[in-house]
């Protein structure tokens, strides 16, 4: 330590202010490559120098909004994928309305055939107990078989 003070004796005080400067922006020459010494505060302004320091907070600003960028992009293509999941989902929520729409108009049909089907047999019935037909072994009459279409 002592030699060094006495080599920084004999330099006049510009070269010292240009020296001090030097330091201050660029850093102490090899000391930059210790790790974790450049985290601490004050060491880490004077071994990597201001330059070093600020570009480095430059890079955390700069990748900082480039994830910012991104994470919207992707909250983007995120909100328009779920839009048309959800309008497929509202497709196919339609297709099955419409088929349970045609299943209850097929049964409510259905429930009307069987109606006239059965007011049928019974004038049937009414008409062959007049006539005293038996119709236990003959198929349906035509009248009655119609009305099942």
């Amino acid at each position: 330590m002592a030699p060094m003070l006495a080599f920084l004796r004999l330099l006049p005080l510009p070269v010292l202010i240009v020296l001090g400067g030097l330091v201050y922006y660029e850093g102490l020459p090899g000391f930059a490559r210790i790790p974790y010494l450049a985290s601490v505060p004050v060491l880490g302004d004077l071994t990597a120098g201001r330059v070093a320091v600020a570009a480095t907070k430059a890079r955390a600003e700069g990748r900082e909004a480039g994830a910012f960028v991104e994470r919207q992009l992707w909250q983007a293509a995120r909100a328009k994928a779920e839009d048309e999941a959800a309008k497929a989902a509202a497709a196919l929520q339609a297709e099955i309305n419409a088929a349970d729409l045609s299943v209850e108009v097929f049964r409510k049909n259905d429930r009307l055939r069987a109606a006239a089907f059965e007011a049928a047999m019974r004038e049937q019935r009414d008409e062959d107990q007049k006539t005293g037909v038996d119709r236990s072994v003959c198929d349906l009459p035509d009248r009655v078989w119609n009305a099942t279409r």
